[in-house]
């Protein structure tokens, strides 16, 4: 059985409408779990999120919004990413009050927007794929064409920002095919 970590986006929950999506779409012989973290400080989310992929023994992670902009930061595990928030001070600072608390926690967001692009190598293509609601309220398909200059796999689902149902299917349609590209990856790191 494959184990799936849904990682959610910015005020989201760990039991909401995302996971309930994936949960309804997830095909036979996956399980899947879901944690809360403290969006409030990019590093320690990190950490919480690797410490719950170490503990659990975690085969593939998928984040939503801002959970998929940490998501990306995780490397060496198999991803999906759904709406990325590509650029959190921009998104973020147009959903919520730009007080000192805000300000505090954008902070922790900015190394990785660095970091993110000077770790994608060969391996991290291979890992990541991404998936664009074609009606995103939030972002639009803006980060389509950035996203894509680092990571060779992405599709564009029936979906706004927030997982449709259908949405939510589509993301499990070739789910086959990228264990496949996995698994070659896995064979060619043995070599």
């Amino acid at each position: 059985m494959k184990r799936v970590l849904y990682v959610h986006g910015f005020r989201g929950s760990a039991y909401g409408r995302g996971y309930k999506r994936v949960l309804n779409a997830l095909p036979e012989g996956y399980k899947l779990f879901s944690i809360d973290y403290d969006e409030a400080d990019c590093s320690h989310a990190r950490e919480q999120i690797l410490n719950f992929i170490d503990e659990f023994k975690i085969d593939l992670v998928i984040g939503s919004s801002l959970g998929g902009f940490i998501t990306l930061t995780l490397n060496g595990i198999p991803r999906f990413v759904i709406n990325p928030c590509w650029d959190p001070p921009v998104e973020l600072c147009k959903l919520v009050e730009q007080d000192a608390a805000f300000m505090k926690m954008i902070k922790t967001y900015m190394p990785y927007e660095i970091w993110i692009a000077k770790s994608v190598n060969y391996q991290e293509k291979m890992l990541v794929k991404g998936f664009f609601g074609k009606y995103d309220e939030l972002f639009g398909t803006k980060y389509v064409e950035e996203f894509s200059g680092y990571y060779s796999s992405y599709e564009m689902i029936d979906s706004g920002h927030h997982l449709s149902e259908e949405g939510a299917k589509q993301i499990f349609k070739n789910i086959d095919d990228y264990w496949e590209r996995v698994r070659i990856l896995k064979n060619m790191q043995k070599d």
